[in-house]
């Protein structure tokens, strides 16, 4: 096929992509890897014919995709999932530059296509990583790892014995939590809130007292105690503890686009 053809098919990716998939992919995951390397290339054609961007990273970005199929046990192998595999490729080719967020839509498209876990992979998911940035997946991936492991809070700065000020709300022990992102993290954390992946609750706390420990002993509430004491000197700094939970549609999203 020429150049001019290849282009013209590339104006509609996903309706091409579409037919393609119906008529040359069969249940086996070496033709099931050839066919998702046909449908990436049609899909991508035109940022490759432009140079729209790194070749490498189009090329690793497969290369991660055809890695994720290959894992796939032959018998467990299905026909694509067509209105997630099409809308997946579309979106995620302005995304190759985020090794994380490759990856989520590699993992989601694979689940997609394996027959025990298709069921995981809901349309949706394709406008949810959409809408992730590279730090609301870091954050998200943590609460994934470390549920009903660590809990929340808001740092507050008491005026009286019962008036107070919330100053850093939706309080985590993120690892790389500091005073120069802690702002970034909160974002982070409405928007995860705003998706529909995460709850919180502020009237309830954990019942293991012991999953606040982190909050407590991570530098970010030091750094919090010492920099509001410095401006407010008589009045007192406290944490206010509080419930979080992912949601069920949260925690479907995490075990498809995140767990390894």
């Amino acid at each position: 096929m020429d150049e001019e053809k290849l282009l013209d098919i590339a104006k509609s990716p996903i309706e091409t992509a579409t037919q393609l998939a119906k008529n040359t992919l069969e249940p086996a995951s070496k033709e099931l890897g050839e066919g998702l390397s046909s449908i990436f290339n049609l899909v991508f054609s035109p940022l490759q014919k432009l140079k729209i961007k790194k070749q490498i990273e189009i090329e690793r970005y497969k290369d991660l995709l055809l890695s994720e199929v290959s894992k796939i046990p032959p018998a467990e192998v299905i026909d694509p999932q067509l209105n997630i595999v099409g809308p997946a490729l579309e979106a995620s080719k302005y995304y190759v530059e985020s090794d994380t967020m490759k990856k989520m839509f590699s993992k989601l498209i694979a689940k997609s296509v394996t027959k025990s876990l298709a069921e995981q992979a809901h349309p949706a998911f394709v406008e949810i990583i959409k809408q992730l940035s590279p730090l609301d997946a870091k954050a998200l991936n943590f609460l994934f790892e470390n549920r009903n492991k660590v809990g929340s809070g808001s740092i507050l700065l008491f005026k009286s014995s019962d008036v107070y000020m919330e100053v850093y709300r939706n309080y985590f022990p993120f690892p790389d939590l500091n005073e120069s992102n802690h702002s970034a993290y909160g974002a982070s954390i409405d928007n995860l809130i705003r998706l529909g992946l995460l709850y919180i609750d502020t009237k309830v706390t954990f019942t293991d007292d012991a999953v606040y420990d982190s909050l407590y002993d991570h530098s970010f509430i030091k750094f919090a105690q010492e920099d509001l004491h410095e401006t407010n000197p008589n009045h007192d700094v406290a944490l206010k503890k509080t419930y979080w939970e992912l949601t069920k549609f949260g925690r479907s999203f995490c075990n498809c686009c995140i767990k390894q």
